[in-house]
């Protein structure tokens, strides 16, 4: 189990505009830690530019980036902004 990577994408998520909020992230995380100590845990669900630098404040392992992918703008923006800039 300690080489898993577990990831979270809430229902609201997958395909729509909903991105679950610092809390949620962190309790669906606290409760996979119970179990695996330090588990690597990225987030997906709507990941974008505009929610990308709360994310990084969540010390996750990554994030899964679904439709801000298909646009080459927009996953560059994505990048510029998970880089701070």
């Amino acid at each position: 189990l300690d080489k898993c990577i577990y990831c979270y994408e809430p229902n609201e998520g997958i395909g729509g505009t909903e991105t679950a909020t610092p809390e949620q992230i962190a309790t669906v995380r606290a409760k996979i830690e119970t179990f695996v100590p330090n588990a690597r845990f990225i987030y997906g669900g709507s990941v974008n530019p505009d929610n990308m630098g709360n994310l990084l404040k969540l010390n996750l392992t990554g994030v899964l980036v679904g439709s801000a992918s298909l646009s080459p703008e927009k996953y560059q923006e994505l990048v510029r902004a998970s880089h701070g800039a």
